[in-house]
């Protein structure tokens, strides 16, 4: 029989992670304060291996050891709380305490080193909303080893398969797991912002009817944009309201929510040096769209003017879009690969890139027919230092480049903000110039102010100069 396992917080995600490992066959204890939950729980159970318990030594009566226990509790201060409930119940240095939720990765960090010998911490990251964790969510694994080694089974057995392939891998100690997840939900920051921004260009530049923008993109899903936010926003395009006339899209707030992970992305790759400019404007495009005043404002102080410019057939903008949303995926990747990659060496995590790539192909939010060239990328090179030199990707980019460079000015003439596809163009232009870039200009500002030293060309690098400027 499968070794028993318990859960702590019965909310969407920890019902549906219960009703998932019952339905593996592993006898499953459900823990939550609210009664209601527990019912509700034991309603679904419908003849599975699921119990429920009353109080924090109940479950853990009903758990052989060692122990494994799974949290998914809000992030932050409930679950030290949790923990500390558990050390008082009675958890055992063997025992696996798991935290599924979107903790912070250095939060993992310091509970891994906080609770050790007392009990083994795990950050094992969820991705798949409360659908993937019923049915087979990516899981990117950290913490104790010898908890990986005990548990892998199950971990297998639940998460999500990709041609038959679990969608999970260890990722190393010391926060690594959630650090992967936090990662992963700045690239997902970046396609929904890009394919949202495709939806605007669209609709309000090009004047497209949803309809019609939701066949476009159904279209594309079959071919190199296939993915499920691809998918999902065709659908989205046709959903009628249920209270009223017209689209639910129409009727739904543009303020848009986050819980933090995409700002920790831009957070962290910043104190690295590690630029990801598609991912900050994905981010910066929610925290705009909560300045409703401001931007009433700006509509009466600026009257936007129409541009005397040759367009081309809307058909040929539209197949631009396409070719653009395509080139801004592959940055966002790019980039969120690089800032693993610098962390990898900042922490000594142990990261397979090709195998992170493999386990986001089914389960997770951003799943998408690209991870395959991606996965083929790293098997090529494995120390590969950005995706964008890869040869396969290089020349995808290289045949879509011009439609990009198009679509830049077009939506500008046309007014239609498109932030993350110019910083996808303005990332890959800046690694293109054949000239030397303004930095230096910025180095010699830098001198000139504040005798920060600067290198110079024709000196060895490493040695530094100072110019008493304007003598």
């Amino acid at each position: 029989m499968n070794h028993p396992i318990g859960i702590i917080g019965l909310g969407a995600m920890g019902a549906n992670l219960a009703l998932n490992l019952a339905s593996h066959g592993y006898p499953t204890a459900g823990y939550d304060s609210d009664p209601a939950k527990r019912n509700a729980l034991l309603v679904q159970a419908n003849g599975l291996p699921l119990t429920t318990a009353a109080s924090l030594p109940d479950l853990l009566a009903q758990l052989p050891s060692p122990r494994a226990i799974i949290l998914l509790v809000p992030a932050g201060a409930a679950v030290d709380a949790v923990c500390g409930d558990l050390l008082e119940a009675g958890v055992a240095p063997e025992d696996s305490i798991i935290d599924c939720g979107n903790s912070f990765w250095e939060d993992t960090a310091a509970r891994e080193a906080k609770y050790s010998g007392r009990f083994r911490f795990v950050g094992a990251a969820v991705s798949g909303g409360a659908e993937g964790a019923r049915h087979g969510p990516s899981l990117m694994v950290g913490g104790d080893p010898a908890s990986w080694a005990q548990l892998r089974p199950m971990w297998e057995a639940i998460s999500a398969k990709f041609q038959g392939e679990p969608c999970v891998a260890y990722m190393g100690t010391g926060g690594a797991g959630h650090f992967v997840k936090m990662v992963h939900n700045g690239i997902e920051y970046a396609d929904m912002q890009l394919i949202a921004e495709v939806y605007h260009y669209l609709r309000y530049a090009l004047h497209f009817e949803p309809a019609a923008i939701a066949d476009l993109f159904a279209n594309w899903n079959e071919g190199e944009l296939a993915s499920y936010l691809l998918q999902i926003s065709a659908a989205i395009l046709r959903q009628p309201d249920g209270l009223g006339d017209g689209l639910l899209l129409d009727k739904i707030s543009d303020r848009a929510g986050q819980k933090g992970t995409g700002s920790w992305t831009v957070a962290v790759a910043s104190q690295l040096g590690v630029p990801i400019g598609v991912i900050s404007e994905a981010v910066n495009a929610r925290l705009v769209s909560h300045m409703g005043l401001v931007r009433q404002g700006a509509a009466q102080h600026y009257a936007v003017q129409g541009v005397d410019f040759d367009f081309p057939p809307v058909s040929t903008m539209a197949y631009r879009a396409k070719k653009g949303l395509y080139i801004g995926r592959v940055v966002a990747y790019a980039q969120g690969f690089h800032l693993l990659q610098k962390a990898a060496e900042v922490h000594g995590w142990p990261f397979d890139y090709g195998r992170i790539a493999a386990i986001w192909r089914a389960g997770c939010i951003i799943r998408a027919d690209l991870l395959q060239p991606i996965m083929a990328a790293f098997a090529a090179q494995p120390t590969l230092p950005n995706l964008l030199l890869d040869p396969h990707l290089a020349a995808e980019v290289n045949k879509r480049w011009e439609s990009l460079r198009a679509m830049i000015p077009t939506a500008a003439f046309l007014g239609a903000p498109i932030s993350c596809h110019a910083a996808a163009f303005n990332y890959v232009q800046t690694l293109l110039t054949p000239n030397p870039l303004p930095t230096n200009l910025i180095q010699a500002q830098r001198d000139y102010f504040g005798a920060h030293t600067y290198e110079r060309v024709d000196a060895a690098v490493g040695e530094h100069f100072h110019t008493e400027w304007g003598q």
